[in-house]
């Protein structure tokens, strides 16, 4: 389930019923994860300068 500090982006390609927030991981580099994590294990690099793309 996704925190308060995340911030919902769109609905999860992969399983259509998550929604991708923007997370850090242990490097404290930024993707979009899938809410149903871990049922679901859809994640989309995060680049500032661009666009969400899928």
């Amino acid at each position: 389930m996704a925190k308060d500090e995340d911030v919902t982006i769109w609905d999860c390609p992969k399983c259509s019923t998550g929604k991708l927030v923007k997370r850090k991981n242990k490097q404290q580099e930024a993707f979009y994860g899938c809410t149903n994590f871990p049922e679901c294990r859809y994640t989309q690099p995060c680049d500032e300068e661009k666009e969400f793309e899928y």
